[in-house]
């Protein structure tokens, strides 16, 4: 059986999981998408992380994945294995071939293929009549265009059909770099309508470089980096209050990202990605940026940005010292690593 990632979310929505997904294709950024999608419907509501399991086929022993393959679930939930660069764990006629034909029906297991196979031989037929293969092609314009709605919509953007068109036509061969360009304009507009000459303007080497820079340095911690890009978006024009809203809205990310780890850590929690609306990549560096940050560190740099705001709005005081006041603030002393200081 055989379906294209455009067509997994439906399926998966429809409650259709399959004993045995391979996830195969050029676009790897689809693949990483496509298993993690499987991942989160297979582990269901009550995931915990005693029920998931990640192997690499290059290293691994296919003795091993079968074995945890046939575990029970622990705990309620699903149980879900999943198994990166597969192919010579495939080739090699034995017994994960032989658990293809009598699948555990009570895990998934997801086989990530990271190179296209050769359709032609008999491995890859055996495969395509025994498992649910999803492919992760680059997909048809029409398809395309259609994911990258999905995509906008999902932030919250608004882009009209011109502007979905000129970002497939422009990035539409390679798809990481495509939802990285959905992610800066969603950053720098929010639900503001963009045209499609401001779009081509901000997807330049202008105003959303510096953006996309200085919000990553400030939830990175790297007070330095975050304080030139600030000091390049006043020097371009960007508006204090936008700054701060930027800063806003990464502060909220961030309080979310906290809430889902700790959520974890009690045997809960779901995927940031999904919840943020944003690419795993970007999930995984607000994850990471999260770390930096307590309950109470979270909850003073929501004072500091009320504080800031307030006095932006009903002061004399210079935007630009407010603003890096603020960034300092957050990249130091807002969060754990208090010993951070700007060089």
């Amino acid at each position: 059986m055989k379906l294209s990632y455009h067509k997994l979310r439906a399926h998966l929505g429809r409650g259709e999981l399959a004993p045995v997904y391979v996830v195969a294709g050029e676009q790897d950024l689809l693949r990483e998408l496509a298993v993690g999608e499987i991942v989160e419907h297979g582990l269901g509501a009550e995931a915990t992380p005693f029920n998931f399991e990640r192997f690499d086929g290059e290293v691994a022993e296919a003795e091993s994945v079968v074995l945890s393959a046939n575990q029970l679930p622990m705990l309620g939930g699903g149980h879900v294995v999943v198994v990166r660069r597969a192919q010579k764990l495939l080739e090699k006629a034995g017994v994960l071939v032989d658990y293809l034909d009598d699948p555990s029906p009570r895990t998934v297991l997801v086989l990530e293929l990271s190179k296209t196979p050769d359709k032609r031989r008999k491995t890859w037929k055996a495969l395509e009549k025994k498992t649910q293969v999803v492919s992760c092609e680059t997909p048809p314009t029409s398809e395309l265009e259609d994911w990258v709605e999905e995509q906008v919509k999902a932030r919250k953007l608004r882009l009209d059909i011109p502007a979905i068109k000129y970002l497939v036509a422009e990035f539409g061969g390679d798809l990481r770099r495509l939802l990285n360009e959905i992610e800066k304009l969603s950053l720098y507009a929010g639900e503001e309508k963009l045209d499609l000459e401001t779009i081509a303007t901000l997807l330049g080497r202008g105003k959303a470089q510096s953006i996309f820079k200085f919000v990553d340095a400030v939830g990175a911690g790297q007070a330095a980096k975050a304080l030139r890009q600030l000091g390049r978006l006043l020097e371009e024009g960007e508006p204090p209050l936008r700054i701060l809203a930027l800063v806003d809205r990464l502060v909220g990310q961030l309080r979310v990202a906290h809430e889902l780890q700790s959520a974890r850590q009690r045997g809960g929690g779901g995927s940031l990605a999904r919840v943020l609306g944003v690419p795993p990549y970007a999930a995984k560096s607000l994850g990471d940026a999260a770390r930096r940050f307590d309950g109470a560190s979270l909850e003073r740099a929501l004072r500091s940005l009320s504080e800031t705001d307030r006095t932006l709005k009903s002061s004399a005081v210079p935007a630009r010292l407010l603003l890096e006041s603020l960034v300092i603030s957050l990249c130091g002393g807002g969060g754990r690593a208090s010993s951070r200081r700007v060089r």
